[in-house]
């Protein structure tokens, strides 16, 4: 069965007690990598650098949001433009968003994602509340032989927060969204995520070739050896009673 691997998780937390004085930031929303140290410009994308999977193999990253605006506004995390370098590689690429209590996106293909698809359930925070968003991608271990070898997938995390009484337009996608790419790219959005891995396919029927080839100069060794047993048979006059 041609699996798929990605898996993608978003993780959204508990709204936190503000900690700091909020400032102003683009689109009320202020990040981090660690929860400690912030900024209001957002990360260039979502994984750092392009990485390599190989069938159960699985990847994550990890960024947190503060809300910088003030009183109460929805956050929204939506992913947008999914696409993949070939039909199979929508099969082999997965994607997965949980909050911290498991709400969110089960792990789903790539190619049955639309655009808009929410990874985790919106939430209100308050001013100065944090949230983490988890990432990750992954491989099915069930993905065997060539299936999705050397696929790619590329993806949108979009992040919006807007008043309650109006935070997504009517597709579902957030106002005056952030869009962070799934890799850094030098133009356009979205990134290009890693291929499947190993190609298992080429190793093994070598491997197999050489085995059949190293039996197959064993029997005739054998054959031949027998053979010249037969043609020249030894007497026992020849070898045993012979005078002196």
């Amino acid at each position: 069965m041609r699996a798929a691997a990605v898996v993608i998780v978003a993780a959204a937390v508990a709204i936190a007690t503000p900690a700091a004085p909020v400032s102003a930031a683009p689109g009320g929303l202020e990040y981090s990598a660690d929860g400690t140290t912030w900024t209001s410009t957002a990360p260039a994308s979502v994984f750092p650098a392009a990485y390599a999977l190989v069938p159960g193999d699985a990847v994550s990253s990890t960024i947190w949001v503060r809300s910088a605006r003030p009183g109460l506004a929805r956050l929204t995390a939506v992913l947008a433009d999914v696409t993949t370098s070939s039909p199979e590689a929508g099969v082999v690429f997965e994607l997965e968003g949980a909050d911290t209590t498991g709400r969110g996106l089960p792990r789903t293909a790539a190619d049955r994602i639309r655009d808009c698809t929410e990874l985790v359930p919106s939430r209100v925070l308050a001013a100065g509340a944090v949230a983490r968003i988890t990432t990750t991608v992954s491989m099915p271990a069930t993905v065997s032989g060539l299936d999705g070898q050397g696929a790619s997938l590329a993806f949108d995390l979009q992040l919006g927060l807007a008043d309650l009484q109006l935070p997504t337009t009517p597709s579902g996608c957030p106002f005056d969204a952030t869009v962070i790419p799934s890799l850094p790219n030098s133009g356009g959005t979205g990134g290009t995520i890693a291929q499947t891995g190993v190609d298992l396919l080429p190793q093994t029927l070598a491997i197999a070739g050489a085995a059949t080839a190293a039996g197959f100069a064993l029997l005739l060794l054998a054959r031949r050896r027998r053979r010249t047993r037969t043609d020249h048979p030894q007497s026992v006059d020849d070898t045993v009673g012979r005078p002196l």
